[in-house]
């Protein structure tokens, strides 16, 4: 399934090279029940957490084109 336009413009845009991130991490027993946690370079005690759902539907969609907004 292809990116809307705005997100590929966007994932085209920022990199996530540099970001410590943990991937496709279980959290139920679905093939799709996986999840991918991005780490700050500079962990603070004290600072807010981004928790980011991805548009999709109940049957389809991918985080994969939102790695971005771990990024950012």
């Amino acid at each position: 399934m292809p990116l809307p336009p705005l997100t590929a413009i966007l994932s085209s845009v920022v990199t996530e090279g540099g970001v410590p991130t943990a991937r496709d991490i279980a959290f139920g027993p679905h093939e799709r029940h996986r999840l991918d946690v991005y780490n700050p370079t500079e962990p603070a005690a004290g600072k807010p957490v981004c928790l980011f759902f991805y548009g999709g539907s109940w049957r389809g969609g991918s985080r994969a084109g939102y790695g971005f907004v771990g990024a950012a």
